[in-house]
This record gives C-alpha cells, structure tokens and sequence, in this order.
C-alpha cells in the first residue's frame, strides 16, 4: 500500500502497515453529554488487539457527514447515528477502546478497505462484546425491551408449544395491542433490515442490543421473541412479524454454524448468498462481500474484494471466480433473468446474462441445483462432468460489445420450448400452493389435451422411457405400479386399492398423471423441514419419489377416496406436498419440449428458447439466441472467419427423463465424448 496519507474532512489517516493483519482501535475518552467527543486513534495487529476492544453495530444511516467529533485533536465528520451512539457508550470517568467500521477504516482507500472487510469476522469474533445501536429510545422501545426479557426470561423456545401455562403467556402478549405495538416498532426499526448485522452479531461472542440508554443481552431478546414465533409459526392466525425476527433467525443460523458439534459441513456460499438476498446494504457490493466469511469454506477467502470495481463487474467477476474454482455451473441455476411489463427479457447492460444478480431486485426462487460443497449432487443432467477449459480462454480478447461479457462453453442443444403454461407467483407471500390455483389448473388443461400419438420426437430422445411418447409406450408394457415409485407389483396385485385409482383408469394417462406430479415437486422430496442450512434429500430409488408422496399428492387434490396406507410419521402431513410443490414451482411455468418432454422452465422462458445440457451442469439449462456474429478463429494469417450463434442464459429448468444423464452423448471406446461450443453472453 502507498506510504503517503490521505486525508478526510480534516482528520489525517496515517496508513496501515499491512491491512491485513492490522486495524485501527478508537480510544474514545470519558466525558458528560455537554462536551465534544474526543478521541485517539492507535494501530495495533489484530492478534495484539483480541480481546481489548468492544465493537460497534449500527446502521450507517444519512451518508452524508454532518456531525463532528475529534481524534488526535483533528475534526472527523461522521453521521448522526453513529454520534448518538458515541454520546450513548462515552463513559463519565473512564475512557473505552472500541472498533467502529466508519471511524476505524479509511473508507476513501478501496484497497485497505477490502483488506479489512475480508478479516471483519474476526474484528467481531475477537471484540469483547459487540453492542447492537438501534438508535434513540422512543415511548415504547423500553417497554418492548422489558416485555421481550419477561418472555426470554420465563419461557423456553421448546417447551412453548407444549406447556399450556407458556403458550398462553406468549398469547396474552401478542394479543395485548399497546404491548405488541411496541414490538413492532421495536422489531421494525432500519438496523433489523442490514446485511452486514449478520456477520458482526453472527461471529460475536457476546452481545447487548442498545435502544438509547435501554438494553437486553442478544441472547434473552432472541429467546423472547422465538417464543412468540413458535406459538404462531405456521399458523392460520400468524401475526405479520417485523424484520426483527427474521434477523434473529439468520443470526441463530450463523452462530449454530461456529458452535461445537459434529457432522456441520460446510455451507455454499451461493446458498449463503440466496438465503440473505433481502437484507439491505448501502453498497451494492456488500450483497457479497458481507457474506462471504459466512460459509465455513476455504475458497471463500480467495474471492476479489475491489470496491473500486462497478458492481456489475463484481458480479461477474464472482460468478467466473466461482466457476473456475469449482469446476461447475451450478451457479447458473441462481439466475432469475428480469422481465419488462411485456414479458420480455431484459439484459442489464455491462453483465453477462450467465451472471447473477444478488439481492432484493430478484425474484423468489428456488434454484434447482442448490449448491453444497457438502451435499451429493441432486441432479446429473451433464453426468457428473466439470468444465475442462476456462469458459473465458477464447474470449477474453474480443472487442465486440456483445460477446465482451461472454463465456464459451462446451454443450449440446438437446430440445426446443414447444408449449408454456402460465407463471406461478408468489402470492400471497407464504402461502400454500393450492391445486385448485390458476397456473395448476392451467397446467393439467394442457397435460390433458396432449395428444401423445403426435409428439415430434428425434434422437437421442426416442428410446428415452420418460419423454410423454416413452412414458405411454412404456405403460402399455409394464406394470403401473413401476411407475408409481416404491409399490411393488405384488402389492398392487393383492391389494390394488392401495393405489386408490378407479379401475377404469387409462394406463396412458396414468403414466403422464404420474410425471405430471413428479414434474411440479421435480421429483425430489424434503423429508425433514427446509432452512437455510438444511438441504433436502433424495429418495432411495433414484429419480422417484416414494409412494407417500404419490398419495400425498392425492390428498393435495382433494380425490374423494380414502388413503390406506398413509404415513404421517417423518415429517410427512396434509400441507408437505403442497410446500414441495411451491418450492419447485414459484416463479417458474410448466413446458412441454418438441421432443415430448415435460418439465418447469424460469419465467422469464419463451416459446421457442432451446434446451441445452452443458458440461459442468447438473440441470438443463433454457438458452434464447440472440443472434450471429463473425469471430476470427486461430492467430496465424490462415485464421478463419467463422459466423457464431450467441445465446443468452435464462436459467436452469427441469425436464422429466433427462435429469440423470439419459440425454448426455455417449462415450466412445476411448471414453471422449462429442460436444459442440456454445458461447453465451
């Protein structure tokens, strides 16, 4: 870093010697509400620092400066809040050695800046105590505050669904207006929306929540208030609870990840990233920088930190990190491609479509290949592959506007959108997704009047036993009960009303009935409920569901005959398919291919994009061409100038029957198989 000093309203900030082992600590002096706050700076390793030092959380609020404080008797200009909050932890007598972002970085040096922010989780870890500032105390903040502590303190999380006396205290006070008033706004003050609180409450070891002089250790607020939430979690009469709560779920996330304890594998950080998107940051940037030091992976350390980068590069820059260091594209089933009012897909200007994009501007989705460095791959549409040459080795030299923000990759267009369905959406937010709902009715209209004696189909699909013409033709052959996941022909035989289906029922339709269900949970089931850290599992039969699930799909539509056989236990109950469904489905639409396949494509999908299997991906991925250009090939003078498609990436999508390889060329007797390059942009 340069030697020289760079200075800010006033006050000189004498460079660190190396930003990555070194940090500033504020000796904040002791003095009444009447005089200015004054203070030193001191440089000090952060080994050397451990464990002297208390730091500060806060919102960063109006970012212009207006307030002055002095430190080595020069003026600093700082932000209302951040003034307050001084004035709140200035002692009379004593003076206070703290750790605060805005004071203890120089923030107009990007490079120390990101130095610093890549060590910010041991800055927390290794504070003394961190204090929560939500700001000046309102009329109700300590009554909040009090009533908050009574809950913490006389009930426990676990036992309040099952103790009468505990759940009718909770109750009372949910019921009572002024208390839950207080709450509320308590709960729904700016600094419960901030990203980075995450990390720096997450990491602490410990922490006290400050509302002007009331405060309650982080710990009691959040047993009182997860009270609350598991009396009315899923309830029909659930309160609209305030950002609060959900803050305090992330960080219970975090801090049950830095625990003792065995089998805590490690976490993606695209997942990390997906779970926080609507946390707000005041950078751009920060929709990954204030995560990565989340997930307890290695390679997380190794990812750019340039706040002098425009965030679409920083994007971008993420995402081919990513793959290179991966080896795979699962990253690509986290884009949601943006729509104008007309349905048609946006590109932003300066990414690449294959990028995406982090935060609250995306819609809700659950990508099809949640990524887990700890977790068996879900799906194996490519067949296990990784990306063999950098998706950048052959454009990083083009000039061309369109391909500048490219990736040449190495894949097969396999099929074509034929039909799409209407969007499932979100709402009303959280909840169920019902079988009687527009888009679902709309769907099976279309599954009905498919005419499977006219499916186009052409290799390598022909043979395939689940394309819409396989899954009939099979059927005419085998036993239905095949098709129906884990009942055994034997079963069905001595008690076929097992299957609970009329004995008139067509054995065609019975079949695409079948991949029509297994299509809107994609043919993957949670057996445990779903958080942020809880990935889902597989059935033991690759590729199928088991029969519960049939049956719950059943129960899901409301079929007017008994059940036998149903097993409630495992997490299993009426609302669970109905949750497996939303998750696929929200903000998706079901596709029927050219080929004869059904499946659920992104929204943003349009009659006609194609299907491609890409090497390194474990789902189909939609692409939609967006013209040709001329790219001179090799650097001699007999270089050739060769006309390439370019497409555009949409996102991943399902398709029943070649989720597990079944479309992947085949393998030559020196085991290399024949692709074709797609360059995406």
């Amino acid at each position: 870093m340069s030697s020289s000093i760079t200075i800010m309203e006033g006050f000189v900030y004498a460079p660190l010697k190396d930003a990555s082992v070194d940090m500033r600590l504020l000796v904040l002096e002791a003095g009444n509400p009447q005089t200015p706050i004054c203070g030193t700076i001191l440089h000090k390793s952060t080994s050397q620092a451990s464990k002297s030092y208390e730091a500060l959380s806060y919102t960063w609020g109006d970012p212009d400066p207006s307030e002055s404080i002095f430190l080595n008797g020069q003026q600093l200009k700082i932000a209302r809040n951040l003034r307050e909050a001084l004035q709140q932890l200035r002692q009379p007598r004593e003076s206070r050695t703290l750790w605060i972002d805005a004071i203890c970085i120089n923030q107009r040096d990007h490079a120390e800046k990101a130095s610093q922010v890549r060590v910010m989780h041991h800055i927390y870890q290794n504070a003394i105590v961190v204090h929560a500032w939500l700001g000046v105390e309102s009329g109700s903040s300590r009554h909040a505050f009090q009533t908050l502590s009574r809950l913490g303190s006389e009930n426990n999380t676990r036992d309040v669904p099952y103790i009468p006396e505990m759940r009718e205290r909770v109750r009372r006070t949910v019921q009572d207006p002024l208390l839950w008033d207080a709450i509320t706004a308590l709960g729904s003050r700016e600094y419960w929306s901030r990203g980075w609180i995450v990390q720096e409450i997450g990491f602490a070891a410990e922490a006290i929540v400050r509302c002007g002089e009331s405060t309650i250790d982080w710990s009691l607020l959040e047993e009182g208030a997860m009270c609350i939430v598991a009396i009315f979690d899923g309830s029909p009469v659930r309160p609209q609870f305030p950002d609060m709560f959900d803050s305090l779920l992330q960080v219970s996330s975090v801090l049950s990840r830095q625990g003792p304890g065995e089998n805590k594998p490690p976490v993606s950080c695209l997942e990390t990233l997906r779970a926080f998107k609507k946390c707000d940051v005041s950078n751009p940037r920060d929709q990954i920088y204030a995560f990565l030091n989340l997930p307890a992976t290695e390679y997380t350390m190794n990812v750019p930190i340039r706040y002098d980068w425009r965030p679409e590069t920083c994007y971008e820059e993420f995402a081919f990190w990513h793959i290179r260091m991966t080896g795979s594209l699962d990253i690509l089933s986290y884009i949601c491609t943006a729509q104008n009012e007309s349905g048609r897909k946006i590109r932003i200007q300066g990414m690449g479509s294959w990028v995406p994009t982090w935060g609250r501007s995306g819609l809700p989705f659950q990508p099809l290949m949640k990524s887990s460095e700890s977790q068996t791959r879900v799906f194996h549409a490519s067949r296990r592959t990784r990306i063999r040459v950098s998706p950048r080795e052959h454009t990083a030299d083009l000039q061309d506007e369109q391909v500048k923000h490219s990736l040449l990759l190495s894949g097969r267009i396999v099929d074509k959108i034929k039909q799409l369905g209407i969007v499932v959406k979100d709402e009303p937010a959280n909840e169920p997704l019902e079988p009687h709902c527009t888009p679902i009715v709309q769907w099976e209209s279309m599954l009905n009047a498919f005419d499977i004696d006219n499916v186009y189909s052409r290799k390598p699909f022909d043979a395939s036993p689940l394309s819409l013409r396989g899954i009939a033709q099979r059927s005419e052959s085998t036993d239905i009960a095949e098709l129906l996941g884990d009942t055994s022909p034997r079963m069905v035989i001595s008690s076929p009303q097992i299957l609970s289906l009329p004995e008139d029922t067509d054995p065609q339709r019975l079949a695409l009935l079948d991949a029509f269900w297994r299509t809107l949970i994609c043919d993957k089931f949670f057996y445990r409920q779903e958080n942020m850290f809880s990935g889902f599992t597989r059935p033991d039969m690759p590729g199928r569901a088991g029969r519960n699930v049939w049956l719950l799909y059943q129960l899901w539509r409301d079929h007017d005959f008994s059940l036998p056989g149903l097993d409630l236990r495992d997490g299993f109950h009426e609302k669970a398919f109905s949750r497996a469904a939303k998750g696929a489905c929200m903000n998706r639409r079901y596709m029927i291919t050219e080929n004869g396949y059904m499946g659920l494509a992104p929204a943003a999908a349009s009659v006609g994009d194609s299907i491609a299997l890409l090497e390194g991906s474990g789902t189909p991925i939609v692409l939609d061409s967006i013209g040709h250009i001329e790219l001179l090939e090799g650097a001699t003078e007999e270089h050739l100038i060769l006309e390439r498609e370019v497409w555009k990436c949409v996102g991943d999508a399902y398709v029943h029957g070649i989720m597990d390889g079944e479309a992947w060329p085949e393998t030559d007797s020196e085991n290399v198989y024949e692709l074709d390059s797609i360059l995406v942009a």
